[in-house]
């Protein structure tokens, strides 16, 4: 009997896992080429963190901006930022108890504030969204992925979308392997009403072939 045979481990599907990832990526990353959009698969946190580091060091970065996501946690994108010593605004950052630190601390992790003081908090808030739309880098996360190379980003306050397709000199777009669907309509297919905006971004224009930048993770992430 072949070795490979007798050895193989019917119940280990992670080289058959990877390798189907691998394949996508591939598929993927000849699709989105032709529509100047530039695609990186990464395996781990680690290779994350190295791709950042190299979109970053090729490029003359002085400024991050962020919007609010639970894959950038989950790849812990915020930590290896700080790293670089390079001026963020992240208008989402919390305290532990996930309040956002523009509210201030808040007795019991409630959040607690008199209308007029809420009001003025709140514009403070998209204040610091507005600005982190005119960074060099903006760095989100999206919610799908087509095989058809198109990035499908839903949201409801419109900072992300609208710094995706316009603002922000580049873009990194991070999202697990979970986002990636078959068509727009298997991307919307489910959703919320509760966020209106919706961008379906087909490419960018050739002038543009180094501003959007996207990674997909061989693991499942965010929402």
């Amino acid at each position: 009997m072949d070795d490979n045979i007798k050895n193989y481990d019917e119940t280990n599907l992670d080289s058959e896992q990877k390798q189907f990832f691998n394949s996508r990526i591939e598929y993927l990353q000849k699709k989105f080429k032709k529509r100047h959009v530039n695609l990186y698969g990464c395996q781990n946190k680690d290779e994350v963190h190295s791709t950042i580091s190299s979109i970053i060091d090729q490029r003359n970065i002085k400024s991050i901006g962020f919007a609010d996501s639970s894959t950038l946690h989950e790849m812990d994108v915020f930590d290896h930022i700080e790293k670089f010593g390079i001026k963020t605004i992240n208008p989402f950052e919390r305290f532990p108890d996930g309040i956002f630190k523009v509210f201030g601390l808040q007795p019991d992790g409630k959040l607690n504030l008199p209308e007029d003081e809420y009001l003025s908090k709140v514009e403070k808030l998209d204040d610091l969204k507005r600005k982190a739309l005119i960074t060099d880098l903006f760095i989100i996360s999206a919610n799908a992925v087509t095989m058809n190379a198109e990035i499908v980003s839903i949201d409801g306050s419109e900072n992300r979308v609208a710094g995706q397709i316009f603002g922000p000199k580049y873009v990194l777009i991070i999202v697990g392997r979970n986002k990636i669907v078959k068509d727009v309509d298997m991307a919307l297919w489910n959703k919320g009403r509760a966020c209106h905006s919706t961008v379906i971004q087909e490419g960018s224009t050739s002038n543009n072939s180094d501003r959007t930048h996207l990674i997909i993770v061989n693991e499942d992430l965010g929402i």
